[in-house]
């Protein structure tokens, strides 16, 4: 009964394996994957670390590699506790934080918006 039980487990993953195999083989031929709606195409990307600008405003990558768009500026909101924001996401923080409290918990912004220079 054990060994039977075994069988059975180990078929059930083998047909798991292939099934997934094959979505996953199937997805890709089509490239109809999960990330294909992302606002960037990862065929552009390569080997390379550059991420192609977004049009979005909240979507943009700064690193070493991906420099701070030259004509970027923010108008920022101080909250509560000093910190500034971002102005734009301050109603939806506002409103975020105030669902928060009515269940009790009392969160506040440790980290507001940095400057080039201070990051």
């Amino acid at each position: 009964m054990k060994k039977r039980l075994k069988t059975r487990k180990k078929w059930l993953k083998i047909i798991v394996t292939i099934l997934v195999v094959w979505l996953l083989g199937n997805a890709a031929i089509n490239n109809d994957f999960p990330f294909s709606s992302l606002p960037f195409n990862f065929e552009t990307v390569g080997d390379s670390h550059i991420i192609p600008a977004s049009e979005e405003w909240n979507l943009i990558v700064v690193n070493r590699w991906n420099k701070m768009p030259e004509d970027y500026s923010v108008t920022l909101t101080e909250s509560s506790n000093g910190e500034k924001v971002d102005s734009r996401i301050y109603p939806y923080l506002q409103e975020m934080f105030d669902a928060i409290r009515n269940e009790g918990i009392y969160p506040i912004v440790r980290e507001g918006y940095r400057t080039e220079e201070y990051q």
